[in-house]
């Protein structure tokens, strides 16, 4: 069988194959190599021609109640005491009578047909003073149904209600009067602590050149940096991106217009609305845009920002597709070189036989030969 089909092919011949199949063993491996690396992706960067254009080239490529005392409640209550020294604290009610209907033994109210009317009576009851600011506390404590020992609770809307409370000028707080920390508690009651603490950033990036909010026109920007913050889920680095976009304009020379505050909290929206995930990306469109900051300004900032972010947006998808499509190709590709890895180890296993058999054969001969 072995003289018929295998050895009249001459040793050379073989020797020949088996590097073949080595060669392919060896293709194999680094056609495997090459697809499991990361996949890159086009870099994204939008030039001005593009923006003008308004057109993609595409020649370019909470803590537990036990955690919370009185104390710390009172502590907070305390501090927003300072910043209202002017209003009531100490007159939380009075005794007052009150007229109330009498009732009969079957708790039925009792007609006196001498006069023609009911029965009455006058009782004490204790009145709270709707203008004390204790009582605005307590008022949000029962209309949120917080039980009387959940200090947490009531800590939080106080601490958080201080901290908006910290943002405007005493005047201003004085002004507006109790009315005013009203608004500024249920404000507080509606939003969390990373809400609060956004709408504060939003504002002093939009409106930086102000220590303190002291109109009323300040006032009202602040109110929609606190809507944004609400309607909104706003990253570090998207506000840090809008806070250069916003430093940088305001550092350039000689702006062609000058922006108010709520024109630099549409950049923040459009900054915050964009569809981009990834944060680096974020960093790169806004540093692209500043890069040019003068000529987008000279073109209406707002804009510009606006077509940028969108080409950008739909400039990064596709490379994303791109990307996609490439590791799609790896997977293929390296399904493709298992295959000839396969392939090329059984030539060579198969021609390991035979030069095998070969030797045998050659041994057995000598072996003839000599006897």
């Amino acid at each position: 069988m072995e003289e018929k089909y295998v050895f009249p092919i001459g040793r050379r011949t073989w020797q020949i194959l088996s590097f073949l199949g080595l060669f392919v063993l060896l293709l194999g491996i680094i056609w495997l190599i090459v697809n499991l690396t990361p996949t890159s992706r086009d870099s994204v960067n939008i030039s001005k021609e593009e923006v003008k254009n308004n057109a993609i080239d595409t020649q370019a490529i909470e803590k537990s109640i036990s955690d919370c005392t009185a104390k710390e409640v009172q502590d907070y209550l305390d501090s927003i005491r300072v910043l209202t020294p002017t209003m009531e604290w100490k007159n939380l009610g009075q005794m007052e009578d009150e007229e109330y209907y009498l009732e009969d033994e079957s708790g039925n109210y009792i007609y006196d047909e001498d006069i023609g009317l009911w029965k009455t009576g006058i009782k004490k009851v204790f009145r709270l003073n709707s203008e004390a600011i204790p009582n605005i506390f307590e008022s949000i404590y029962k209309d949120s149904y917080i039980d009387s020992n959940d200090f947490c609770s009531k800590k939080s809307i106080i601490e958080k209600t201080f901290t908006l409370l910290k943002q405007f000028d005493k005047s201003l707080i004085a002004d507006g009067k109790v009315d005013f920390i009203r608004e500024m508690a249920n404000l507080a009651n509606n939003l969390n602590r990373d809400q609060i603490n956004t709408s504060i950033l939003i504002n002093e990036i939009t409106n930086s050149k102000i220590k303190s909010i002291a109109t009323e026109r300040d006032a009202k920007h602040f109110e929609n940096c606190i809507n944004e913050a609400n309607s909104g889920d706003y990253s570090i680095i998207e506000l840090n991106a809008s806070k250069n976009l916003v430093s940088s304009h305001l550092g350039l020379d000689k702006a062609k217009k000058s922006l108010d505050p709520d024109d630099y909290l549409d950049l923040v929206k459009i900054t915050g609305n964009t569809e981009i995930q990834e944060d680096d990306e974020i960093t790169s469109a806004a540093e692209g845009f500043i890069d040019d900051i003068k000529f987008y300004d000279e073109n209406g900032l707002v804009q510009s920002y606006k077509k940028y972010m969108s080409l950008y947006e739909e400039k990064l998808n596709r490379a994303i597709d791109k990307q996609i499509a490439k590791k799609a190709e790896k997977v293929e590709n390296r399904a493709v070189s298992l295959m000839a890895l396969g392939a090329g180890f059984m030539t060579v296993a198969v021609i390991a036989i035979i030069l095998l058999l070969f030797s045998i054969q050659s041994i057995l001969k000598k072996r003839e030969d000599k006897e």
